[in-house]
């Protein structure tokens, strides 16, 4: 069970501008069953998973590759979309590892 909002490790920027949050690259298939890498802002993080803001729409149950060649974070393989909406400025998710 994910921890509740506030207790979790958050990594977002106090000024709130997107371009500031740490980064991660993902490669998500799309509907077609071509894969696409893309670039997730990280919002906060956890050992269950992280919640994320991006420029497009993720979709409820996608999976998400971790490409490993970022050597700053330890991350699974893949993960799961559990959660999405549409913000301000662009998308939300949640994402849970597998």
């Amino acid at each position: 069970m994910l921890k509740p909002r506030e207790e979790r490790n958050k990594v977002a920027p106090e000024d709130g501008k997107n371009e500031d949050y740490p980064t991660v690259i993902v490669e998500i298939e799309d509907t077609t069953n071509s894969a696409r890498e893309e670039v997730l802002s990280l919002l906060d993080i956890n050992d269950l998973g992280m919640g994320v803001t991006c420029e497009f729409h993720l979709q409820v149950g996608q999976s998400v590759k971790f490409l490993k060649n970022q050597t700053e974070w330890d991350l699974p393989e893949q993960g799961v979309v559990m959660w999405t909406f549409k913000a301000n400025e662009g998308f939300q998710a949640g994402i849970k590892f597998l």
